[in-house]
Formats: C-alpha cells, structure tokens, sequence
C-alpha cells in the first residue's frame, strides 16, 4: 500500500505501528502477533491501521524499506564500498536487535518473513549493481540473487547459532569475500 510520506499524521503513524511490531517482536514470534496486538501496542485504531496497511505482512515491507534506507549510503559511488558498508550496518543492527531478527527467523511456517528480508537486501543490492555496472539485467539480478543469498544464509546462521552473533567476528570475513567477488 503506497504510504503519503509526507504528512506529519501519516508518518507519526506508520512510525507507532512499526515501533509496536519492532517492539512485539522482542517477545514472541511473528506469526503470533496479530494486528490487533499491533494496534493496542500503538494505540492506533484497528481501523487506521487498515487506512496504512494491507496486514501485518505489508507492515513488515514498510519497516524494512524504511530498514534499507537508513543503512544504505547512496553517496558511495563505488559499489564494493557501497555493498560493505550496507553488510556492515545490517550485521551490526543483527548484533543489536538480535531478538527482533531471530523472532523473523524462526518457526516462520510460510517463510513469508524471509522473503519479505530477502526481497528488500536484494532490492538493496540490485539497486547499485543496476547504478554502477553497464551489464544486461537478467545478469545483474542473477548476481544481485547470488549475493543476497549469501547475506541470508549468514543472517539466519547467525540467529540459529550456526555462527557467532559477534559481527566484529562476521565483517572481516565478509570483505574478504566482497574484495574477491565484486
């Protein structure tokens, strides 16, 4: 649903509804949030939330949309730069939220959550490929794909305990890779 940015009543509540998801998720499972649980932690109106959001799913989009822009740096030009700053800022907000990503992570039995996270970091990495690279497009979301494939399965390892949480531990490993591939 397309959000009107710019009016300040708008904003407040898309911003009370996301802090309330972003909170609610501290302490139980996605798929155990309702909307209503969503509203009464906002206290916003069942009613205005369906004036913002399809559902919860389409909440969920929003805040990571608004993730994306907060960790990306469109003043980077150069795309290794631009990619290891983003990995940077989301491993370290894993690190700090680890609660949050871990409730998206697990006993999702759609895997919505996980496509909705993957959609956005691949929106994320495709966007600069598509800016800073002169190849076909079938290539650069192929690309895009592999990438952002590897980002999730770190994520979800590091929210199952398949790896260490540190992302002082994560990062250096990560430019290494990004130095070799991109």
């Amino acid at each position: 649903m397309e959000k009107k940015a710019t009016d300040l009543r708008v904003r407040r509540t898309c911003s009370l509804l996301s802090l309330a998801l972003v909170n609610l998720m501290q302490t139980r499972s996605f798929d155990k949030i309702s909307v209503l649980h969503i509203c009464e932690r906002a206290m916003v109106h069942r009613a205005t939330f369906y004036l913002h959001f399809d559902d919860k799913y389409d909440l969920l989009r929003y805040i990571l949309s608004e993730y994306a822009k907060q960790i990306t740096d469109d003043s980077i030009a150069d795309l290794k730069e631009y990619i290891t700053d983003a990995a940077a800022k989301f491993f370290a907000d894993i690190e700090k939220n680890y609660l949050v990503y871990k409730r998206m992570i697990e006993k999702n039995d759609s895997l919505v959550l996980l496509n909705v996270l993957e959609d956005s970091i691949h929106n994320i990495i495709y966007k600069k490929m598509s800016e800073c690279l002169d190849e076909p497009e079938e290539k650069l979301r192929t690309r895009a794909s592999f990438y952002c494939g590897g980002v999730m399965n770190l994520a979800v390892k590091m929210c199952t305990g398949g790896l260490s949480r540190s992302c002082g531990d994560v990062l250096p490993e990560i430019r290494k890779l990004i130095d070799k591939v991109l």
